[in-house]
This record gives C-alpha cells, sequence and structure tokens, in this order.
C-alpha cells in the first residue's frame, strides 16, 4: 500500500553514503556478534534490568536512518491494514517493496526498539534489516 511519506534527504549525500558504507560492513558481519544482552543480573542486591548493546555500526544506521528523514511519523493503520507481521518481514517481499513499505518496515524496526530492547538484534538474526537497507539503498540510489 502507498503510504504518505515525507521527503527523504536529498542523495547523494554525505550521510547517505555513510548509511550504505556501514550496510556494507553489516553484511560482513555475522549477526550474532552484533548485539549482545547485558544486565539482568543482581547488583548489590537489586536486579539490574537487562538491555541490549548494539555494536557501532548498527547504532550509527539508527543514528544516520534519523538524519535521512527515514524514521519519520507515519500513519500505522494505513500502513498495517493492508498486510501482516509475517508478510512484512518476508524476505523476497522486502526485496521488492516500494518505497513507503521499506521506510515503513525501517521505522518499524527503530521504533519498536524503543519498547522492546533486542528487536533490531532479532531483525538482523533474521535478515529483514539487511533486507530492508539493501532495498532502500536500491530505490534511493536509482531514482
Amino acid at each position: 500500500m502507498d503510504i504518505e511519506l515525507k521527503p527523504l534527504a536529498s542523495y547523494p549525500s554525505e550521510n547517505w553514503g555513510e548509511l550504505f558504507t556501514r550496510l556494507e560492513e553489516l553484511r560482513g558481519h555475522d549477526p550474532q556478534t552484533l548485539s549482545e544482552v547485558r544486565g539482568g543480573e543482581k547488583v548489590n542486591g537489586v536486579l539490574q534490568m537487562p538491555w541490549v548493546d548494539y555494536a557501532r555500526p548498527v547504532e550509527r544506521i539508527i543514528e544516520l536512518l534519523y538524519s535521512l528523514n527515514v524514521v519519520q511519523g507515519m500513519d500505522w493503520n494505513q500502513w498495517l491494514g493492508d498486510i501482516t507481521v509475517e508478510e512484512a518481514l518476508n524476505v523476497n517481499r522486502i526485496k521488492s517493496a516500494n518505497l513507503g513499505d521499506t521506510v515503513a518496515l525501517l521505522v518499524s524496526f527503530v521504533r519498536a526498539e524503543r519498547f522492546s530492547d533486542g528487536v533490531i538484534g532479532e531483525r538482523l538474526k533474521d535478515g529483514t534489516l539487511v533486507a530492508a537497507l539493501t532495498r532502500l539503498e536500491e530505490l534511493v540510489t536509482s531514482s
């Protein structure tokens, strides 16, 4: 479904170039090594809540998605009304997604991480984050 997007940052730019360089770094790593759960133990009798610590390339990608206006407000009901979560996370579907669906998927990953630590790590492990970033690169560089 076509969703209404705010304009993304102009291409080419230094930030787009860095995003695609960081994407190449992700492709060269074992996804298991890009995130680590920390905490979850008692410190001085107090349980320290667990959190996920991401490798620097992953953190920088998230920062760049914000600066390039990829992470933006959107009408979630409009987007999710047409597809299931399983369809949205299907790597083959992502490979042919339009710009709106690609942006919506990336936004959903980043926003979900704010409410549930580890979402981005799971998306790294199942290949959907790299697939969505790859599709974003194809769409941005071809226009």
